[in-house]
């Protein structure tokens, strides 16, 4: 005959069981997560190393790109042609963009009026500054 077990020990382990299954959810879903890309050329898809990537980091939500308003609730991450560009992020400029680059648009945490690009490549500060 098999032990009955009791009720809260069934809980309990029910309870782990929630938790634990979660948790994997979690994790794999992070991993997983597939960015919702914006193709700003015409054609089929590129390579990375054929295109520019611009991503948008801290604070920086709107932007537009040649005159193409794009914003960070229906895109995390542009492809663009290489070449120049004219961007505004709050700063408008116009910006060469390196062919399998990758670059990101910050603004300040405390000092809104602090800008930058940072090509996440090389590691530099390519346009704007930060504050001092």
């Amino acid at each position: 005959m098999f032990p009955l077990k009791s009720t809260r020990h069934i809980m309990q382990n029910n309870k782990i069981n929630y938790y634990l299954a979660t948790f994997i959810f979690f994790l794999a879903s992070c991993g997983l997560t597939n960015h919702h890309v914006y193709k700003l050329y015409s054609g089929p898809e590129r390579p990375s190393s054929e295109v520019a990537t611009l991503r948008f980091g801290y604070g920086i939500c709107d932007v537009i790109i040649d005159g193409m308003k794009v914003n960070c609730s229906d895109y995390q991450v542009i492809k663009l042609e290489p070449g120049k560009h004219v961007i505004n992020y709050g700063i408008t400029d116009t910006f060469k963009l390196k062919a399998g680059h990758t670059y990101s648009l910050h603004k300040d945490k405390e000092d809104y009026t602090y800008r930058w690009m940072k090509d996440d490549t090389t590691g530099e500060d390519v346009a704007g500054e930060r504050r001092p």
